[in-house]
């Protein structure tokens, strides 16, 4: 079996799996204050770049363009009226591919509505990207312990809180890197087993009438009648009966 065969057969038994799973996302954010200044300036400037590479996207005439792949280097950035190269120097080539692959998704999105009628515009330029796909757990990413986690390109490990929240047993699949309002998360997609529930086809109220014993919201009404046995009750019953016998013979003696 060659590489592509393998993919194949890989992505086919992760699709049959995934029919039986729930798939649940959680947020996880970044403590900034056990941040060093290095992994700061990283992430500052993953989310620069991710703003340039964008914008160079959108500026190609054909965003399809085979030629145009993730192992660009540099990107022209416009300053004022004219145009500088910045290289990109944090985002990892998955980032860049990610990215670029995203705004392909987007661009067949809005051609879908135009096709059935909707009224779309076009993908603007952008002075912030707040979000950085990570498509590939264990290598764009990964779960170090119960707070920490590393991405690629940043060699401190990241401390994030709630992570403890994501069941042992998940599948971890792709993550998200976001920023917005001065403040880092990560995104992670899990897949978990399907938990069986017995889901009740309808709610009944019950009512203790006089009428009827029971009478259910559905309009059902129920008697029933029950008989409790003890010793001395046993015991009276027995009494009562030779009572009623003395009384039937005294009855016959006299006749």
């Amino acid at each position: 079996m060659n590489k592509n065969e393998t993919i194949k057969a890989t992505l086919k038994a992760t699709k049959k799996k995934r029919k039986n799973q729930t798939c649940r996302v959680y947020e996880l954010k970044i403590d900034q204050s056990h941040l060093n200044s290095e992994s700061k300036k990283k992430l500052h400037g993953l989310f620069l770049e991710a703003k340039w590479l964008y914008n160079h996207i959108l500026s190609q005439d054909n965003v399809f363009d085979l030629d145009f792949d993730d192992k660009i280097q540099e990107v022209p950035v416009k300053v004022k009226t004219d145009f500088e190269l910045r290289p990109l120097y944090y985002l990892s080539s998955q980032m860049k591919q990610s990215l670029i692959l995203r705004t392909q998704d987007n661009i067949r999105g809005l051609h879908k509505l135009k096709l059935k009628g909707n009224k779309v515009g076009k993908l603007q330029y952008k002075s912030l990207v707040q979000s950085i796909p990570l498509k590939q757990y264990g290598n764009t990413y990964k779960m170090l312990d119960k707070n920490h986690v590393r991405v690629q390109g940043i060699k401190q490990k990241i401390r994030v809180r709630g992570l403890k929240q994501i069941p042992a047993k998940s599948d971890i699949a792709n993550g998200t890197l976001i920023c917005k309002n001065g403040e880092y998360y990560l995104s992670i997609t899990t897949y978990q087993a399907k938990n069986e529930k017995v889901i009740p086809k309808g709610e009944l109220g019950i009512d203790f009438g006089l009428g009827k014993q029971l009478i259910l919201t559905n309009g059902i009404a129920i008697n029933y009648s029950y008989h409790i046995e003890t010793q001395t009750t046993m015991q009276t019953a027995k009494q009562a009966g030779r009572a009623q016998q003395e009384l039937v013979q005294d009855h016959n003696q006299d006749q």
